[in-house]
């Protein structure tokens, strides 16, 4: 089932919260923001439960090792300089 993703704007965040149908990232983390995007995930089940399922079903599908492994030998075969 998942859970709901809540994040700061670091890293490779964006690569799976593509929008908040996917969860929160977070651009400014404070106490504040952090309690705001608690609140809204503890108030908006049908919301949370319907992101945490999306994100999990982008994780299976995008980010495996076939997947990775393609990346990579697109990559290389670019060549490093370009």
């Amino acid at each position: 089932a998942g859970c709901y993703i809540i994040t700061p704007d670091r890293g490779g965040s964006g690569e799976l919260i593509k929008d908040e149908s996917y969860g929160k990232i977070l651009s400014a983390v404070t106490p504040q923001s952090i309690k705001e995007a608690l609140s809204y995930a503890l108030l908006n089940v049908r919301e949370r439960v319907a992101a945490a399922e999306k994100a999990q079903q982008r994780v299976k599908e995008e980010f495996t090792w076939k997947n990775t492994a393609k990346k990579v030998h697109s990559l290389a075969g670019r060549g490093i300089d370009k």
